[in-house]
């Protein structure tokens, strides 16, 4: 993931993981950024069952990294996640995010399904919304 902030820094993400358990900041890296004052690229170590691309531990989950984005969100409102916005991320994640913590029907692995604009998970709440 990379983000362009103009606030956040790296011990910005280490403390944001600092209660989701299982959830380390595995690697990163700064740039330059031409959106905002500057770039991190990171990766993640979390509870999925998939590897990491490069095979160096297991992935963070979908519901772990939404909860890390809206937590840079709340210190950067104008930061870049990706290529998403804040008011992109919201909805796109149908909101799940807004309290900053892990959903009480997370889970590991979400078993997505088409529900007319976008998808659900068959197993909790999650949504995923495509297009506006």
């Amino acid at each position: 993931m990379r983000i362009h902030s103009d606030r956040i820094a790296p011990a910005d993400i280490v403390r944001a993981l600092a209660d989701l358990p299982g959830v380390t900041l595995h690697s990163f890296s700064e740039h330059g950024s031409r959106k905002r004052d500057h770039a991190i690229e990171f990766t993640l170590h979390g509870n999925s069952p998939y590897q990491t691309m490069g095979r160096t531990g297991n992935a963070a989950t979908w519901d772990e990294w939404g909860v890390l984005m809206s937590r840079l969100f709340n210190l950067d409102s104008d930061a870049i996640l990706g290529r998403e916005d804040r008011a992109d991320f919201e909805y796109r994640t149908g909101d799940r995010f807004d309290d900053m913590v892990l959903p009480d029907d997370t889970h590991a692995r979400h078993d997505w399904y088409y529900s007319g604009p976008g998808h659900a998970c068959k197993k909790c709440s999650a949504i995923q919304h495509w297009n506006r």
